[in-house]
């Protein structure tokens, strides 16, 4: 598996560009020690772990479980100026760009995506806060932040490289895959503390393609000599500083989309052509209609792009749609309306609309209850149909979750990954 030790990102393409040699993605047990033993800090053990709750939870009723089981996982530590600087229009600005930053992670990141957060104070009241946590769970935009004294950088940045190595070291002894740690500092620069030895640490890390960081300058004339020096890649609002922690999420997301679509192409048991054995697939087509609805809305794109994809490999198929997916495509995408009739028309055989008044989940799962070896592709969990059709308890594979990532339909337990093509090239 290969990451890139330094990402820039293109306004112009919007896609990143990795500007040095690919190295190793996964990082290892030694990748953070020694970094953080700076004699100032001591490892913050008080507070119970809510990501470790969730990892030894896993709840199979949930429509990402099998996404859960497989998606690297990507520890992101924030480390925020709460000195006495950041009282009033400061502290304000800090509260709605979490918010910001939140609203764009949950909106551009993809379907199982398994980022986990933690905060750094950095200020008289230095700590955690808030330990790691799953994004999905994580309460930072309301914590209770009072900006106090002075600015003990060096000490902030130890501690949160010390957290990122617990972090590490939790995911190696649970065997979870991880993506390479990302870490946010948003600081005029100016420190209370001698930051030479940690600015040095942290350079060898993004150097060595271990950490990502992006630092936001703030205030009207931040120290950018200090803030350079941490290395990475510094960030200087051009406007309001909400907007910065916006364009900052986006770059969070997706570096760690590429690393995820790297980790896929790069394991051994992902079907680039057909997967074996005799499978008939039975697809949820107005399911799939909806399977990136927050980055890309209601769009055929990726129903046709897995279609396409069985048809050149001659894998069998049924899409069943409910009647009331014109109106659906109408309400929000009306370009795809003849689109969708066309398909109808020209592929009567394997694109089926039901009847009014009826729902296509009750077709779909007839027709795989009569299909024996057939697998249900949907993000639907179907609970109404559960005490009817004791396989919807019993196992997940034979209804598996998909998520679209990078550029790719991804359904990993049956190892299919899919290249998304534009519709008007797909029929």
């Amino acid at each position: 598996m290969t990451s890139y030790s330094d990402f820039y990102y293109s306004e112009n393409t919007n896609d990143i560009t990795n500007n040095k040699e690919n190295e190793n993605m996964m990082t290892s047990n030694s990748d953070f020690s020694q970094i953080a033993s700076h004699d100032n800090i001591t490892n913050n053990k008080e507070n119970e772990n809510m990501l470790n709750e969730s990892l030894n939870n896993v709840n199979p009723e949930s429509s990402n479980f099998e996404l859960a089981a497989i998606i690297p996982h990507c520890p992101v530590v924030l480390v925020l100026d709460t000195s006495h600087s950041m009282w009033g229009k400061g502290l304000t600005d800090m509260k709605n760009s979490l918010i910001a930053f939140y609203n764009t992670l949950d909106t551009v990141s993809f379907n199982g995506s398994q980022i986990d957060i933690a905060a750094v104070s950095m200020g008289d009241r230095l700590g955690m806060i808030e330990e790691f946590t799953p994004f999905a769970d994580s309460l930072l935009p309301q914590a209770s932040i009072r900006p106090k004294g002075y600015t003990p950088m060096a000490a902030a940045l130890a501690l949160a490289l010390e957290k990122l190595q617990t972090q590490v070291d939790m995911y190696e002894q649970k065997h979870i895959k991880y993506v390479t740690p990302q870490m946010i500092i948003l600081s005029d620069g100016d420190s209370s503390d001698d930051i030479t030895d940690i600015a040095a640490d942290i350079r060898k890390l993004v150097s060595d393609g271990k950490l990502f960081v992006r630092t936001i300058a703030m205030g009207e004339k931040p120290l950018l000599g200090n803030l350079r020096s941490l290395g990475g890649e510094l960030v200087e609002p051009a406007g309001e500083l909400p907007e910065a922690f916006e364009d900052v999420g986006q770059r969070v997301s997706m570096v760690y989309e590429v690393e995820v679509v790297e980790d896929i192409l790069d394991a051994d048991d992902v079907d680039s052509v057909r997967p074996a054995g005799d499978v008939t697939y039975i697809i949820d087509g107005c399911n799939m209609l909806y399977i990136d609805k927050y980055r890309s809305g209601v769009t055929m794109r990726y129903l046709l792009s897995i279609t396409d994809y069985m048809d050149k490999n001659n894998i069998p198929y049924q899409v069943f749609f409910d009647a009331s997916t014109r109106h659906r495509l109408h309400s929000s995408n009306p370009a795809e309306v003849k689109l969708y009739e066309k398909m109808l028309r020209e592929k009567s055989d394997r694109w089926q609309e039901v009847a009014a008044g009826t729902q296509a989940d009750a077709f779909i799962l007839k027709v795989a209850d009569m299909t024996p070896g057939s697998v249900v592709l949907s993000n639907d969990l179907y609970r109404d149909y559960r005490a009817q059709y004791f396989w919807l308890k019993r196992s997940c594979l034979r209804r598996i979750s998909g998520s679209v990532i990078g550029n790719q339909v991804y359904f990993p337990e049956k190892s299919l990954l899919i290249p998304v093509s534009d519709p008007e090239k797909l029929v």
